[in-house]
């Protein structure tokens, strides 16, 4: 039986992906803060704010699966909203250690159970990392780390026979949106951020639902030969292409626009 463990699969995405890799007959390893209570999984709890919650969940990991793991999908995460200059450096660290930081060190530690077995690592991103929307300054960058993160990755492994694949996603219906930092803004500020994240808002509680992601991105991530990086859905494949084909000068200015 092959063996999946994911982070972040408490709820969201993350709870679909679980589902997905139960239904296609993989034994999944669970990984979150809490438990969600489903006996189809085994549950580790994980902190990736947590150093030490980190090398636990990857102890017991080893400990019970030490003849290797076939895939590792890196979920966790959560995102901050608000201007950069009214952006706490403490707040800034916590959106790294989780998104970027917690996902590296995990993925450091179980790169030799994958390597076992010849695995895979899919780190689930954003748009966000291509995109860089007024607002969520920090949740953009923290992407864009997780992605060339990934791509440098993938080149240290295909020769060992594993793959570190990435893909970027857009606006999904998840408590994602419920559990976003809001920060209060200034004045100078305030009317400017509130429009820009009440369309975030908006979109993501209109978007796709996480059930219907989960096996798409699944089907893509564990075919023949994925590519290293992809983004999900022909309107952000479209977006994402779209402002790399821009000038910065025109592609910012339609974003101040639309969010700024």
């Amino acid at each position: 039986m092959k063996v999946a463990a994911v982070t972040g699969a408490s709820r969201g995405l993350g709870y679909a992906i679980q589902k997905e890799l139960v239904r296609l007959g993989y034994k999944v390893i669970s990984m979150s803060r809490t438990d969600p209570g489903d006996e189809q999984h085994v549950f580790y709890a994980l902190d990736l704010a947590d150093q030490a919650s980190i090398l636990e969940a990857a102890s017991q990991v080893e400990k019970n699966w030490g003849e290797g793991i076939d895939l590792l999908v890196n979920c966790a995460g959560f995102g901050i909203s608000g201007p950069f200059e009214e952006t706490s450096l403490r707040d800034i660290r916590k959106q790294f250690d989780v998104n970027v930081f917690g996902a590296w060190e995990l993925t450091r530690q179980l790169i030799p159970l994958l390597e076992k077995k010849r695995g895979r690592i899919l780190f689930v991103s954003s748009v966000a990392a291509t995109i860089p929307i007024p607002f969520q300054s920090f949740y953009s960058v923290s992407k864009a780390a997780i992605t060339h993160m990934s791509l440098c990755l993938d080149n240290e492994l295909i020769p060992l026979g594993m793959r570190s694949l990435c893909v970027e996603l857009g606006d999904i219906s998840t408590t994602f949106t419920d559990h976003r930092l809001k920060m209060i803004c200034s004045e100078k500020y305030k009317e400017r951020c509130e429009r820009s994240v009440l369309m975030m808002e908006k979109d993501e509680r209109t978007g796709e639902r996480p059930e219907e992601v989960a096996p798409k991105i699944l089907k893509k991530a564990l075919s023949t030969n994925p590519p290293p990086k992809w983004t999900h859905g022909i309107k952000y494949s479209f977006l994402s292409g779209l402002y790399r084909l821009l000038l910065p000068r025109i592609s910012n200015s339609i974003l101040r626009r639309l969010y700024g």
